[in-house]
Formats: C-alpha cells, sequence, structure tokens
C-alpha cells in the first residue's frame, strides 16, 4: 500500500513539474532560434555598367538554425526589355526583388572585381521577424516587379522604405 502510494505521489508530481521544465525549454528555444538569425545590409561597389555606376545594396538574411543565407535584391531588371538603356537613363525601368543564397552573390561580385561589404543591422527579435516578413511578402510573384523608381529612389532607399 504505501509503495503504491508513493508511486502516485511520483506521478502526481512529475505531470506538476512537466509543463514548468517545457516552458523553460520553449524560452531556450526562442532565445536560440533568435540568435541564430542576423540580418545585414550589404553595400557593394560601383561598377563599369550603366546600371552599377552608383553601386548597389541587398539584404542579407541569415538563419543558422534552419540553415538559411539569402539574399535580397531588389535591383533585377530584365536586360531583355525594350530600349533598356534608355529607359533606364529615364528612370523608367521596372525593378524585380531577386533572391539567392549568398555564395552564389558573393561569388558574382568577386568575379566582377567588385568589393561587398556586410553591416549587420542591430535588430530585436520583433524587428528581425517583422523585418522577414515584409521580406517575404514583397517576394510573393504578384509583388515582386515594382515601378520605376526614378533617379532619386534608388534600391539603397527602397531598403529604407521597407517600414
Amino acid at each position: 500500500m504505501k509503495r503504491s502510494l508513493l508511486i502516485h505521489i511520483y506521478i502526481v508530481i512529475f505531470f506538476f513539474c512537466l509543463p514548468s521544465a517545457n516552458a523553460q525549454v520553449t524560452q531556450q528555444q526562442k532565445t536560440a532560434a533568435t540568435d541564430s538569425v542576423r540580418v545585414s545590409l550589404l553595400t557593394c561597389a560601383a561598377g563599369g555598367e550603366i546600371y552599377s555606376l552608383f553601386g548597389h545594396t541587398a539584404i542579407r538574411y541569415e538563419n543558422y538554425t534552419r540553415g538559411i543565407d539569402a539574399v535580397f535584391n531588389y535591383g533585377m531588371f530584365n536586360f531583355n526589355a525594350p530600349n533598356f538603356i534608355f529607359r533606364f537613363a529615364l528612370g523608367e525601368t521596372d525593378y524585380q526583388l531577386g533572391v539567392t543564397d549568398y555564395e552564389h552573390f558573393a561569388a558574382e561580385y568577386n568575379y566582377l572585381g567588385r568589393d561587398v561589404w556586410q553591416q549587420t543591422l542591430n535588430l530585436t527579435e520583433e524587428e528581425k521577424e517583422r523585418l522577414i516578413a515584409l521580406l517575404t511578402e514583397n517576394y510573393r510573384p504578384e509583388n515582386r516587379v515594382h515601378p520605376p523608381a526614378g533617379p532619386d529612389r534608388a534600391c539603397h532607399q527602397r531598403h529604407s522604405a521597407i517600414r
């Protein structure tokens, strides 16, 4: 009888302590997940082509837990569009958000002999989550293409407009 009572007491204690232990693990997992995310601004040196004379910027999203290392690039456009150079000079080029992995992005700039500098953004967990949600929303097919911004609204200003 005593042994049966002790077993019941242990079971009750175990079930009362279980939610507390799970809450601790969940909080630790959230902290680890947040610590594993880094968002950076990439600044790229100017190039020799008309579209790269003033350099470029992009946003890098790294999530070490999920193995993600992606670059969100608002400066993509269709070189095959009719009168591309003329339309570009007039500020009438439609831009598109492109996403690629960092390895390919860096390799392209390395091949072109253009430097890339990375500035890690000091964001809170909520700011990181909001920015990633906005980038994901902007990458939806219906949102990828954005109208010409004109010479006074380049890719770097598109990044600052994400709020």
